[in-house]
């Protein structure tokens, strides 16, 4: 299983418990340490934007199953997260968490 999968693994828990959802991961190099960045976002059943509060329970749950499992075994840096305005849109829970806004359509044949 590679990092990636693993940290996801250790994460989603921690989102659900602030009621948010993991939308991804991804492992960077960061100088000595290990960038991880980690977005979560509301469930498809709501609309709006996960407020502060909500995203640090998350990233305090996230930061202890990750120290809690060692994992990643070298020093790292936890960043978490919303995907933002400008993510694209690309499956069915992302445009149901857009129902409210306005976006734009690049059609292919």
């Amino acid at each position: 299983m590679d990092l990636t999968t693993r940290i996801a693994e250790l994460a989603a828990p921690g989102a659900a418990d602030a009621g948010l959802v993991l939308d991804g991961v991804s492992v960077s190099p960061a100088g000595k340490r290990t960038r991880v960045t980690v977005t979560v976002d509301l469930p498809e059943t709501e609309v709006g934007s996960a407020d502060l509060d909500r995203i640090a329970e998350a990233s305090r749950a996230i930061g202890a199953a990750l120290d809690e499992a060692n994992v990643p075994s070298t020093p790292y840096v936890l960043e978490v997260g919303t995907p933002g305005t400008d993510r694209p849109l690309t499956e069915r829970r992302h445009f149901l968490r857009a129902r409210t806004r306005k976006v734009a359509l690049a059609l292919v044949d």
